[in-house]
């Protein structure tokens, strides 16, 4: 019996103490399990930006009408809102179509604006009046030429003749001058009598609107809007471009021309850092404007090509000739109201201007018009952009002159101090606005248009 007690003992301490392992080991596999299935934290990697010199890159296209409508140079540090291009020029010539149109829509308004009047009607005939103009003029012509020619076979001087009492030259002198003025007269008279007609010829129009029914414009009205919608929206396309960022002019290419616009594609480095500041310094000592695009030459296949010869191989290109635009000439001097002398670096030009024809300096207003044009040209710091299109007989080349954006020879023209050069506008490129500004000094009787004065081109020839 007490070895069975015993026995029994020691079972139950066993089976006790195995029981308390296996509680352990089960609990200890529970905290394993259970570690193992919490999520494990995921680290926080902060990411640092590697350090660099080289700032971003920013291209641009810009679609302009004359080189000077960009308003920087390669090289030139720029800040975020800057103009890079201006096309003022064009967008002055829209909005005086525009404001055209707005007039033209306002009288359409107005009640008995548009009646059903002929054409013929309405402009008036005035043969006989414009018949005895064309006479004076003629007649005054002839008393100019025969004034000339005889200064011209004189042997005398005005000082000479004075001075030495030459008593037939200066009955002879003061005849001619009396036979032009009594012409000069009778051509104010021609005219005078052309006005009185158009004016009595207007009284019996406005007699025949008022017994006539308006006409409906509704059509035209629509149209006129329908047009300055678009100008509208062309006016937008014509604004000024400014940089989007701060940083520095790297390239300007000419990518692009045609006969109305050019395309120039600007890079721009974006941001600035000690040596990208190091490297705009150099460029901006040693930059120069960029070169004005020339066209393209026909690539074909060397196979295709015949050899050339070394002689052949050394005749200009169009561009070495200089055709096309060449931006940012000093003006050395002007000679009058239509040639100067330029320079660009260590080359000298002499431009004989395109378009119009000046007085000669010793025709009346000649050194008007040649003090006209310093002004001009002074205006913009003696510094001009030329649009070249030929080369003359005397070797200068003929070119379109722009001055802070604007044609020179336009505002030459609407001031009275040149005449368009109708001969040779086939070499205008802008003879359209140079035409337009005639007829606004013409209206406004400015300049050569306030007297009648001699054309240069026939004072030439009487010269010859």
């Amino acid at each position: 019996m007490e070895i069975r007690a015993r026995i029994s003992i020691t079972l139950t301490l066993m089976l006790l103490t195995g029981c308390s392992k296996s509680t352990v080991n089960i609990s200890s596999g529970a905290t394993e399990v259970a570690s193992a299935s919490q999520p494990m934290p995921t680290p926080t990697l902060t990411r640092i930006a590697p350090k660099t010199n080289t700032p971003r890159t920013l291209k641009l296209k810009l679609t302009l009408d004359n080189p000077a409508d960009l308003k920087v140079v390669q090289g030139q540090t720029v800040v975020k809102g800057q103009i890079l291009s201006d096309r003022s020029s064009a967008r002055e010539r829209l909005m005086t179509q525009r404001q055209v149109l707005l007039l033209r829509l306002e009288q359409l308004k107005q009640p008995k604006s548009s009646k059903s009047v002929s054409q013929g009607s309405t402009e008036g005939s005035y043969s006989e009046e414009h018949a005895k103009i064309d006479q004076a003029k003629l007649e005054v012509e002839q008393a100019q030429n025969a004034l000339a020619q005889f200064l011209a076979d004189s042997p005398w001087t005005d000082y000479a003749r004075e001075q030495l009492n030459q008593r037939s030259e200066k009955e002879k002198l003061a005849e001619l001058n009396n036979i032009l003025q009594q012409k000069k007269a009778s051509l104010n008279l021609a005219v005078a009598q052309l006005q009185a007609a158009k004016e009595k010829h207007w009284e019996e129009l406005y007699k025949l609107y008022k017994e006539q029914p308006q006409k409906d414009t509704s059509v035209e009205q629509a149209q006129i809007t329908t047009q300055l919608k678009s100008f509208e929206s062309e006016l937008v396309r014509l604004g000024v471009v400014r940089s989007p960022y701060e940083g520095t002019i790297k390239k300007i290419k000419w990518v692009g021309q045609t006969d109305q616009e050019l395309v120039a594609e600007l890079t721009i480095i974006v941001g600035s850092n000690k040596e990208t500041d190091s490297v705009n310094a150099k460029n901006s000592a040693t930059s120069t404007p960029p070169a004005a695009p020339t066209p393209k030459p026909d690539i074909t296949k060397s196979a295709d090509k015949p050899k050339l010869d070394r002689r052949e191989k050394q005749t200009p290109t169009p561009s070495s000739r200089g055709q096309g635009f060449h931006p940012s000439w000093q003006v050395i001097s002007v000679h009058d109201g239509d040639t100067l002398k330029v320079r660009q670096g260590q080359r000298i030009e002499r431009i004989r201007m395109a378009c119009l024809d000046a007085p000669e300096l010793k025709q009346p207003l000649g050194k008007e018009s040649r003090d006209y044009l310093k002004s001009l040209i002074q205006q913009n710091g003696d510094r001009v952009t030329l649009k070249i299109v030929d080369t003359d007989r005397y070797g200068r080349r003929v070119a379109e002159v722009f001055a802070g954006g604007k044609l020179v020879q336009a505002e030459q023209v609407r001031s009275g101090m040149a005449y368009v050069y109708e001969r040779y506008l086939n070499n205008c490129p802008d003879a359209a606005a140079v035409k337009q500004a005639e007829a606004i000094a013409r209206s406004n009787r400015a300049g050569v248009w306030s007297g009648n004065y001699i054309k240069p081109w026939d004072y030439r020839r009487s010269q010859r």
